[in-house]
């Protein structure tokens, strides 16, 4: 028996800007072109259908895509500058490069993702494999940490979506 949950204030997190071209018409163009489409998938991605998670299969998807909740390896705190200041922080969750589910901690609000879908996202989490990654010249992951200052390890993302933090409350990440 298949029990898909609905994962209500979850949704897929856009891919990355990958920042490598030079010269400032360039960026300006390429800048407004990627202001476009980010608009246009964020309208198309908000009328698709919520993130579903079967607990008892250990799998999270949205629409045709799945990932098993062991492959899960990666959590990270997203905070823009201009967000900083309204407090809204997201936590970013799964596989860089295949599947990727953000879900709102804190809002200027005070808003947040419903309770029963962060004690399933609690659940979730305590199955995956979430890790702060380590570089290959540091295979101990002393330095882990300050090499990736938003990731976080699958402890603090579970202490984090059962009790967000407040507006002006510690986050366990470094600032650069």
């Amino acid at each position: 028996m298949i029990d898909w949950v609905e994962l209500r204030g979850v949704r897929r997190a856009p891919s990355e800007s990958i920042d490598a071209a030079n010269g400032m018409w360039f960026d300006v163009i390429t800048s407004l072109a990627a202001l476009l489409v980010t608009a246009v998938v964020r309208g198309v991605r908000s009328s698709r259908a919520v993130p579903q998670l079967d607990i008892h299969r250990g799998v999270i998807r949205i629409g045709a895509k799945s990932i098993a909740l062991a492959d899960i390896d990666r959590a990270r705190i997203m905070v823009h500058d201009q967000q900083l200041q309204l407090g809204d922080v997201d936590l970013r969750f799964g596989r860089p490069g295949r599947l990727e589910f953000a879900v709102l901690l804190r809002d200027e609000h005070g808003v947040v993702a419903p309770e029963a879908t962060r004690r399933l996202l609690a659940k979730a989490f305590a199955a995956t494999s979430i890790d702060i990654p380590k570089d290959k010249y540091d295979p101990t992951g002393k330095f882990a940490r300050s090499g990736a200052p938003y990731n976080i390890t699958r402890d603090e993302a579970i202490a984090l979506v059962l009790d967000p933090p407040p507006a002006d409350g510690p986050l366990p990440i470094i600032w650069p």
